[in-house]
């Protein structure tokens, strides 16, 4: 049974600057008693064991290692109320296709700008579907938002992007490096140290740990991003969900860079699944989802707001893909056709600024190692990836909370990593 603490809620009209406002909270000592009357009807249903739903951005909202005290405060008295109605609890720091400012939840708004993207403009380049903009930042109508359709923002360029950056930066991204290190790894602490934080005050608080707190999960549902893409110019054989336009990750980049996209395929979702029901063209109309370094509030590196600084080969305003010579968007074109001259005459040939198809399935640091094409062996994202963050996040969180029950969630329609052979003392 998941139980939320009132997270998070989006300002109206604040996506300029992550306006937050603390989500609707239990009234724990308040005439009402919402909170035991709500715990007690759970208890009386037969519930014992509690999923306890928090965000990375309730805790860090305000920026880098700011913490929000009076949330933290608040999540502790409630957990506080479940011991006393005998609850068990793992807690679980929750996200949807990274964050709600992607249309889902999770991850801090600086996040985005970090990774060098401009909020602003993922409606127009359909990086994302968010529900507060739909259809246009223009002239909303969220009432009218299709149902469900926000789980296809996994399959657009910002989830994919944010993802990739986040477990595979370092391989797939080496040129972003803000504050001195790779951004997975900028990212990854943050995150780490944001939930360890937790376990630090919850640990204060004492008679939890234990006694009501059994364990923390690793991140709901985690996303592996583009990692292990076998090819960009195509739609993926493991995208399950298709409900609307469903770019490839080609279109989605051009469509990044505020490049028109004819011919991206449209789906309709009903009883029986996924069914194509023709094409639609998309024009960002030049908008381009790379934050340019005046919007970013960023001179010579250095953010005026947030405070990182940024090394100067990660070039704002550019797609991070193309600059690390995945494609190169001086030879794309709407359609993705090309017209190439020779002696022999002119040819078409479709998609030719997609210049490494294949960049995301193959692990650069086995150069030459494998017997696949080029000597590279290919990623598995779970063993490569997902369990490397784990250690290092079950391992900061035991130092304040030794006897922790780790909850370890895989990717969606993804096996659980291979526990067999782990050490007695591996976090």
């Amino acid at each position: 049974m998941n139980l939320g603490e009132g997270n998070a809620q989006l300002a109206d009209d604040d996506m300029d600057d992550g306006g937050y406002v603390g989500g609707q909270r239990f009234e724990l000592f308040s005439d009402s008693g919402e909170a035991d009357i709500h715990l007690a009807r759970l208890r009386g249903w037969g519930f014992t064991l509690l999923r306890f739903v928090f965000t990375w951005e309730a805790l860090e909202h305000a920026g880098p290692k700011k913490y929000d005290e009076d949330f933290i405060s608040h999540l502790i008295l409630v957990l506080q109320k479940c011991k006393a109605h005998g609850f068990l609890v793992f807690l679980d720091p929750h996200q949807d296709v990274w964050s709600r400012f992607t249309g889902g939840s999770g991850a801090p708004y600086w996040t985005l700008l970090a990774c060098g993207i401009n909020p602003r403009s993922l409606t127009a380049t359909q990086a994302a579907l968010i529900h507060n903009e739909y259809p246009t930042p223009a002239q909303p109508d969220p009432a009218n938002f299709p149902a469900m359709i926000w789980g296809t923002n996994y399959s657009r360029l910002a989830s994919q992007t944010l993802f990739t950056l986040f477990f595979a930066g370092r391989d797939f991204a080496p040129k972003c490096i803000i504050d001195g290190v790779n951004i997975q790894d900028y990212l990854q602490s943050h995150f780490i140290g944001a939930v360890s934080h937790l376990a630090r005050r919850i640990k204060e608080a004492g008679g939890l740990l234990d006694e009501c707190v059994l364990g923390w999960d690793s991140m709901n549902e985690p996303f592996e991003g583009m990692v292990g893409y076998e090819d960009l110019r195509r739609i993926g054989a493991s995208q399950a969900l298709k409900k609307g336009s469903c770019p490839t990750p080609a279109q989605g980049m051009r469509l990044g860079m505020g490049m028109k996209q004819d011919d991206i395929e449209w789906w309709d979702f009903g009883s029986f699944g996924p069914r194509r029901n023709g094409s639609v063209d998309i024009d960002p109309n030049g908008v381009r989802l790379w934050v340019d370094p005046e919007v970013a509030d960023e001179i010579d590196g250095v953010n005026g707001r947030w405070g990182w600084k940024r090394s100067k080969e990660w070039e704002l305003g550019k797609c991070i893909w193309a600059l690390h010579g995945v494609w190169d968007p001086s030879k794309s074109t709407p359609n993705g056709v090309s017209r190439l001259s020779s002696t022999a005459g002119a040819t078409e040939v479709k998609d030719i600024d997609i210049l490494i198809p294949d960049y995301f399935l193959y692990s650069p640091s086995s150069e030459g190692m494998g017997d696949v094409p080029g000597g590279k062996d290919k990623v598995a994202f779970v063993e490569d990836y997902l369990l490397p963050h784990m250690r290092d996040y079950f391992s900061a969180l035991r130092a304040h909370h030794p006897e922790l029950i780790p909850f370890i969630q895989p990717p969606v329609f993804h096996p659980p990593p291979l526990l067999a052979g782990l050490e007695p003392d591996d976090p």
